[in-house]
């Protein structure tokens, strides 16, 4: 049985009066704050029949708004990886989304409104190969996904980039990466372009992995972080100095 278990503090509190809640059949992949004061989380949510998306809103005291969970009638499972907030506009969830048994997992880019009501669902992959979604944010004028595929690239696992518009329409795709395998986990704004961190598989061991790339998703530069053992990335930021 899952739990999904939130511990729910301001900065304003002692430690002493933290309020937990705990909800069942529930695992978070990602949480952030609402401009209401409040906060919006995504994950999976387990059913009565497959595991399902959702997202669950909170107000500023930590009482559950909404709980709203997604699904399709060709859905075998999916689950939610990011939320971002739209200000006035709602909210966009980007996930995974697995159709039956013969088929593999695509990246999805849902919209639903300050309520949880369901606007829109795009899906984006090759349904024959294995896209998985680690990443989102809002540029100008749309969406930038970043995650892996198998499908596209020289082989293996690749860095795959999905810009569109801001209703989800007109993805431009690329792929990075060489013929080991190569896993993106983080995009996010840098000067007049991206920066697209992850890590690669160089033959031996899994070295950190940056791509610098323009507006127009061409790369501009590249590090690499060669040192013994295997290196994982798990989040990227750009701190004050750029």
């Amino acid at each position: 049985m899952r739990l999904l278990l939130l511990l729910l503090f301001s900065w304003n509190l002692s430690f002493a009066q933290v309020v937990q809640k705990a909800y069942q059949n529930g695992q978070v992949n990602d949480i952030r704050s609402t401009l209401d004061g409040g906060f919006i989380l995504t994950g999976v949510m387990k059913t009565n029949s497959n595991d399902k998306c959702y997202l669950m809103k909170f107000d500023s005291a930590g009482q559950v708004s909404w709980l709203k969970t997604y699904s399709d009638l060709l859905e075998f499972y999916s689950y939610g990886v990011t939320v971002l907030e739209i200000p006035q506009d709602g909210y966009l969830c980007g996930g995974v989304m697995f159709h039956d048994t013969i088929s593999n997992e695509e990246f999805t880019l849902s919209k639903c409104d300050n309520g949880g009501n369901l606007l829109w669902v795009r899906e984006f992959g090759n349904p024959l190969d294995d896209d998985e979604l680690s990443s989102m944010i809002l540029i100008d004028g749309g969406i930038l996904l970043a995650g892996h595929t198998t499908a596209m690239g020289p082989g293996g696992e690749d860095f795959l980039l999905i810009k569109t518009d801001s209703l989800g329409n007109n993805p431009q795709m690329k792929s990075f990466g060489n013929t080991f395998d190569e896993r993106c986990v983080k995009i996010i704004s840098h000067q007049n372009g991206f920066v697209a961190g992850g890590f690669g598989f160089t033959g031996s061991d899994n070295d950190l992995l940056l791509l610098y790339l323009d507006s127009a998703l061409n790369i501009i530069n590249t590090m690499q972080v060669n040192i013994p053992g295997n290196q994982r990335m798990y989040d990227l930021i750009e701190d004050a100095s750029g």
